[in-house]
Formats: structure tokens, C-alpha cells, sequence
């Protein structure tokens, strides 16, 4: 539709007067809590604002006063430093020690003991018997039997059979799909239930905003007229291009789902064939390698029965070569065993006699030589038996000389070292008794001293605890009363965040939704109006919106 050239010169004098009275419309229970939330405010705004800061609580002064009496523990360190000095000041204890002499012993003269003199004797000689000589024998020799050829066999081998062509596996093809394949399984249900009802709720608020007009129209008395048609018109025209726009959008998201949708769909349908194609081709190649592990094995098999008939043959001809050459070598030892028996045998009988005749001899001359051995023994023990009597008869004698002199100087020297003993302990009894009670009197001044300085570092210990302890006590009670002091803001800021949550409560709240106005009041108008039309569509749309006072604009939804 095009614009009109025609041109429209227009010329209006009026006058309007008008009085109007806005009383706002809203529900009781949202003016009511309103009023009440500003006067609260009110309120607030006229207390002290030192209110709402709380003061030191009792903890916190308590914990003030004490701070300033600190230093009470100095007391204890200097009584402390005072026992301390006195310790170290004072020098050692010393003990004084005492010795004694210990007696000389003068020892007893022993006497020149007293000799014994020993009688000797002459041992008899044995004469060794000789023996005659040993006899001796000849051994007889065996002769070895010779042996034949040993007999052989012929190996016979076996034949590996043969495997057959391997079995082929067939490869499936996967088929691809596209999205425009699934697209109107979405499309349609969404042209239906979308597009279908958007616009149906168009059109209605199209015919409401028509209708809107014409009513418009219908109060200014421009109903049926000439600009009540192009404002229809154009009202039209800005519907129809709404209407297309939206449906268009709406369209292109239809399509546009439907086109993710369905290419999801393609996607996993191409997935399925895929995943199908895959089985089939490993199916294949399952069947494809049975078959050929069966060829295998068949092969295998006739290859193991061909090599275990060649062994079969060749452990028989091993067997028999075996025991034709066992035959013959059982018959030679046989021939060596009997040769080497009767050879033994002769051996034998000559070494037996020859051992007979040696063993007599020589028993002979055992005989011989144990009956000069017996007569020489029996005469050495006779002259031997008598000076070993004359030897101890002596030895004896002198014995009871020496012992007799011997007792009686230990007799003398034990009395002499009993009395110097005697003398020698009562001194040193003296002295240690002396030299104890100077250790026990040194000791018990320096256990005095280590009394007054364990004192002192006890009394420091004391005096700087009682100092920490006073310190943790001030900041325990410092730190409780800093909470309490938190307590004590947050209720007295607990009015002022109440409001604050209460203006945010109601802040949040849609309460225009609920309010209105209402306006009421008198328009008059006078004057002349001369209007010279001269064509153009914009013309009249500018002359249209002079004459419809603003409604908010056109709904469209």
C-alpha cells in the first residue's frame, strides 16, 4: 500500500479548560501496613542516636579496673632475688678429714727344711723275636670275550598335513542418516500446539485493540469517517506486519528445534547402524576365524596321528635292534662272568694258604715276644715296688720335720697380725667417725643453701604466674564483655534491622498490581476549526494521533 500525494493544510483555534480531582485506589491491608511501617520510621528518627550504641559491659570495666593495679607479682620476684643473693653470697662447707698410721708386722723366721733322698733301680730289656719271611702266590688271568657288530634300524619319519585357504570375513556398510529425515516428527506437533495457538491469542488481541479503536472513534464522533478509516487502516496494516513477524520467529524457532531435534535423532539412528555394522562385521570375523582355527586343528591333528605312526615304527625297530645287541652282549658277559669266577676262585685257594702259612709264623713270633715282655715287666715291677717304698719312707720323714716347723711359725705370725689388725682398725674406726660427722655438717649447710635458692626460683615462678594469671584473667574477662557489649548493639540494633527488613519485604512486594486511581473532574472546549485537506496517508496518521488522546499503546499479546 502506497502514501497519497495529496497535500491537507489545517487551521484550529481552540480553548479547553478542564479540572481534575486523582484519589489513589488501594486495599486496605497494603495501606494499612505502609502507615504503620513510616510511623515506626518516624519513630526511629526521633530517638537518640546514642541509643543504639551500647556502652562497656560490667566485664569490660571490671577487666579496666584490674588493668590498672597490675604489677602485684614484682613483690614476690623481689623477695625471691633477696633469698637468692643470700644463697650465693655464703662460700662452701668444707670437711675437715683425719688419718691414722697403720702398725708395721715384723714376720718369723722360718728354718732350712729338712731333705729326703730317693733309691733308684734298673729296668730289664726285651729282646724283640724275628719272623721268617712271608709267602706270596700268583693271580691268574681272564681273558675279555670279543664282541660282534651291533645291529641298527632304519628311522622312518612323518608327513605334516597340510591346512586349507583361510576363511574371509565379509564387512558390513553402516548407513548414514540426516536430520530432515526426523524433522516432522517435531515440526508438526509444534505447528499444532505453538504456532497454532500464538495465533489464535493474536488475533484476539488484535480484535480487542480494533474494537478499542472503534470505540475510541465512536467518543470523538469520528466513527465512519474518513480518518477513522486510515487509522483503521494503518492500525491493520501494524497488526498484519506483527502478526507476520511473530509468526515468522516463531517459525524459525520451530524450525530450529526441530532441525537439533531431528539431527540428535540422525545422529544416534547413524550411531545404531554403526554400532549394528560393527556387530556384523565381528560376527563375520568370528565365523571367519572358527573356521579357520578348525582347518588348523584338523591339519594338526593328521600331522600328530602321521608323527606318532612314524614313532610307533621307530620305537619297533628300536626295540627289536635293541634286544637282538642285548641278546649278544648278555651272551659275552656271561662267557666274562664265568672266566672271571673261576679265575677268582683259583686266586682264592692260593691266597688262603699263603695267609695261613704267614699268620702261623707270625703268631709264633707274637708268642715269643710276649713272654720276653712278660718276664722283663715282672722284674722292672719288683725293683720298682721296693725303691718306691725306700723313696716314700724318706719323703715322709722330712715331711713331718718341715710341717712341724712350719706350724709353729704360722702359729706366731698370725698371732703378730691379729694384734696389729686389732690396732690398725680401732684407728681407722677413729678416723672415719671424725671424717663422717665433718661431711654430714658440710652437707647439711649446703643442703640449707639448695633449700633458700629452690625457695627463690619458687617464689619467682609464683610471683611471675600469678602475673600471667592476671594478664589471662584480664583478657578472659576483656573478651566476655566484648561479646556481651555485641549482644547488648545487636538488641539495640535489633528495632532498626527490623524495619530494614520489613521496608525490603514490602520493597519486594508487587503492589502496583493491586493499586489504582481514580480521576474525576469537568472539560469544557470552544473555537473554530478550519481544515484544508491535501492528501498523504502520514499526513492523516499525524492528524489522528492529535484527535485519539494516548491509550498506552497497542497490545499485541
Amino acid at each position: 500500500m502506497g502514501l497519497s500525494t495529496k497535500k491537507t493544510t489545517s487551521k484550529t483555534n481552540q480553548t479547553q479548560n478542564e479540572t481534575a480531582t486523582t484519589t489513589p485506589n488501594n486495599p486496605s491491608w497494603v495501606t494499612g501496613p505502609m502507615q504503620n511501617l513510616v510511623g515506626k520510621i518516624d519513630q526511629l528518627g526521633n530517638m537518640d542516636p546514642q541509643s543504639f550504641v551500647a556502652g562497656p559491659s560490667q566485664l569490660q570495666q571490671q577487666a579496666f579496673q584490674q588493668a590498672g593495679n597490675l604489677g602485684g607479682w614484682q613483690t614476690g620476684n623481689q623477695q625471691a632475688q633477696s633469698l637468692a643473693l643470700q644463697a650465693a653470697g655464703g662460700g662452701p662447707n668444707l670437711a675437715q678429714s683425719t688419718g691414722y698410721t697403720a702398725p708395721t708386722i715384723q714376720g718369723a723366721t722360718l728354718g732350712s727344711p729338712t731333705l729326703a733322698s730317693t733309691t733308684g733301680y734298673t729296668p730289664q730289656q726285651m729282646v724283640a723275636a724275628q719272623t721268617g719271611p712271608a709267602q706270596s702266590y700268583n693271580a691268574n688271568l681272564v681273558n675279555a670275550p670279543q664282541l660282534g657288530n651291533a645291529n641298527t634300524y632304519q628311522a622312518t619319519t612323518g608327513t605334516a598335513a597340510g591346512v586349507g585357504r583361510a576363511a574371509q570375513a565379509q564387512a558390513q556398510q553402516a548407513q548414514a542418516s540426516t536430520a530432515a529425515q526426523f524433522m516432522d516428527a517435531y515440526r508438526n506437533p509444534y505447528q499444532q500446539q505453538v504456532v497454532d495457538s500464538y495465533l489464535a491469542d493474536f488475533d484476539a488481541n488484535a480484535g480487542r485493540a480494533q474494537a478499542q479503536q472503534a470505540a475510541q472513534a465512536a467518543r470523538n464522533g469520528a466513527f465512519g469517517g474518513s480518518r477513522y478509516g486510515i487509522a483503521e487502516g494503518a492500525l491493520g496494516g501494524e497488526l498484519a506486519r506483527a502478526r507476520a513477524s511473530g509468526l515468522g520467529g516463531i517459525l524459525q524457532q520451530g524450525f530450529n528445534t526441530a532441525a537439533a531435534l531431528g539431527g540428535e535423532d540422525a545422529s544416534r539412528a547413524t550411531s545404531t547402524s554403526g554400532l549394528n555394522a560393527q556387530l556384523g562385521t565381528q560376527t563375520s570375523q568370528f565365523n571367519a576365524g572358527e573356521q579357520n582355527q578348525n582347518a588348523r586343528l584338523s591339519a594338526q591333528l593328521r600331522t600328530q596321528a602321521n608323527l606318532a605312526n612314524a614313532g610307533f615304527q621307530n620305537e619297533a625297530g628300536q626295540f627289536n635292534a635293541g634286544a637282538r645287541n642285548n641278546f649278544a652282549l648278555t651272551g659275552a658277559q656271561m662267557g666274562l662272568q664265568a672266566g672271571l669266577a673261576n679265575s677268582d676262585a683259583s686266586n682264592r685257594a692260593a691266597e688262603f694258604g699263603a695267609n695261613a702259612t704267614n699268620n702261623f709264623a707270625l703268631q709264633n713270633a707274637n708268642f715269643s715276644q710276649q713272654a720276653n715282655a712278660a718276664n722283663t715287666d715282672a722284674s722292672n715291677r719288683a725293683s720298682e715296688f721296693g725303691a718306691n717304698w725306700q723313696n716314700q719312707a724318706g719323703m715322709a720323714n722330712t715331711d713331718a720335720a718341715n710341717n712341724f716347723a712350719l706350724q709353729r711359725f704360722g702359729a706366731e705370725n698370725q698371732r703378730g697380725l691379729a694384734q696389729a689388725d686389732l690396732n690398725a682398725a680401732a684407728s681407722q674406726f677413729g678416723a672415719n667417725a671424725f671424717n663422717q660427722n665433718q661431711q654430714f655438717n658440710a652437707g647439711q649447710g649446703d643442703t640449707a643453701a639448695s633449700r633458700r635458692l629452690q625457695a627463690a626460683g619458687l617464689l619467682g615462678d609464683l610471683a611471675n604466674s600469678a602475673g600471667s594469671n592476671t594478664l589471662n584473667d584480664i583478657a578472659l574477662q576483656a573478651n566476655l564483655g566484648s561479646q556481651q557489649q555485641q549482644l547488648a548493639q545487636a538488641q539495640r540494633l535489633a528495632p532498626l534491622a527490623q524495619l530494614q527488613a520489613m521496608a525490603q519485604l514490602y520493597g519486594g512486594l508487587p503492589l502496583n498490581m493491586f493499586g489504582g486511581q481514580t480521576v474525576t473532574g469537568n472539560s469544557s472546549m470552544n473555537g473554530t476549526n478550519t481544515e484544508k485537506s491535501s492528501g498523504g496517508l502520514f499526513n492523516s496518521l499525524l492528524g489522528l494521533g492529535s484527535l485519539i488522546p494516548f491509550q498506552g499503546g497497542i497490545k499485541l499479546s
